[in-house]
């Protein structure tokens, strides 16, 4: 998700992506890149959530620390939310404007990310990371409100994968 590029800055000086930017960066800039197509005729409002499950506990990365406890974030099913989305109550959002503040938010979570050294990786992650990057467009003329939320998932240990690979290759 986080991928090898620098998290700081995805984009070259030439206006291209560092070919090692990762799949969380390269949303970032897609997504406000798509937001900018409709300002002429939306506003838009982008909240990030930054989550962490470990050991079957959630914890808020975005909270002040290392995390908030599990006890106070619950997750509310679709059915059962007034917005008809997945929502995790008790969890912290983060109001963004572009691109660069997204993905500063998701760089600032994933510091408070839980790792450890194994023997395939000095700093491999021990946890599953889910950011959620939930979007509301609205219509300047008519109101109406559509929304949206994207979901990104960075498994535990799933850097190791890229790893085996490489090293078989190498053998």
């Amino acid at each position: 998700m986080v991928g090898s590029g620098d998290w700081a800055a995805p984009i070259k000086s030439n206006g291209t992506l560092d070919k090692d930017t990762g799949i969380a960066s390269r949303s970032s800039l897609e997504l406000f890149r798509l937001l900018e197509e409709k300002e002429a005729s939306h506003t838009f409002t982008v909240d990030v959530i930054v989550l962490e499950l470990y050991m079957d506990y959630l914890k808020d990365l975005l909270a002040t620390g290392k995390g908030q406890a599990t006890e106070t974030l619950r997750v509310k099913l679709a059915e059962h939310s007034d917005s008809g989305l997945v929502e995790v109550d008790g969890a912290t959002k983060q109001r963004v404007t572009s691109a660069a503040e997204l993905i500063s938010v998701l760089r600032k979570g994933t510091t408070f990310r839980s790792t450890a050294s194994t023997q395939m990786n000095a700093d491999s992650s021990r946890s599953h990371l889910i950011a959620i990057i939930e979007l509301a467009l609205i219509h300047r003329k008519s109101g109406m409100v559509t929304r949206g939320k994207l979901t990104l998932v960075d498994l535990a240990g799933s850097e190791r994968v890229a790893k085996r690979y490489c090293m078989s290759y190498v053998l």
